[in-house]
């Protein structure tokens, strides 16, 4: 089986437990970044984690060729790298990253803790506010999707 991006980001939100974290994907304007995090976790202390999500050797390689400064940010406590089951000893994978590793039964598990950026800050309210509304939109645009394929369904 195929692990797919979306397939790690639902078991990514499964495993932060979205029920207790704000957890939004894609999220790549609203906060003032300049590149797209694949996935931003908020804890009820107000700090955020950023976690770059690859599904194979060759997609770890190209997020080397962005700029240098993608995934530095004051606002991320913590970053980790989330791959399949089968990249855990990919040798690209910097070593100062968190790594997660997800398996064909949407379970992850912890390969490696980051390192804490230490010049990171909790988010504002403002940024709190604005991931929310991110996440919100994406609901609709799902909702709006699933609709349209309904619709566009053959009669039986």
């Amino acid at each position: 089986m195929k692990i797919t991006s979306q397939f790690i980001e639902v078991a990514l939100a499964r495993y932060f437990n979205y029920r207790i974290n704000i957890i939004v994907p894609n999220v790549h304007w609203g906060l003032g970044l300049s590149y797209e995090c694949d996935l931003v976790i908020v804890t009820s202390s107000g700090y955020a984690t950023e976690i770059e999500i690859k599904t194979s050797k060759q997609d770890i390689k190209n997020d080397f060729k962005k700029a240098s400064y993608a995934h530095h940010s004051k606002l991320f406590k913590r970053f980790f790298y989330a791959v399949p089951e089968k990249l855990k000893d990919c040798d690209l994978l910097p070593a100062d990253c968190g790594l997660l590793t997800v398996d064909n039964n949407m379970r992850c598990k912890l390969i490696r803790s980051p390192r804490i950026n230490k010049n990171s800050r909790k988010l504002t309210s403002k940024e709190i506010a604005k991931l929310l509304h991110l996440g919100c939109m994406r609901i609709w645009s799902l909702k709006n999707i699933i609709e349209g394929n309904r619709r566009n369904e053959p009669k039986n």
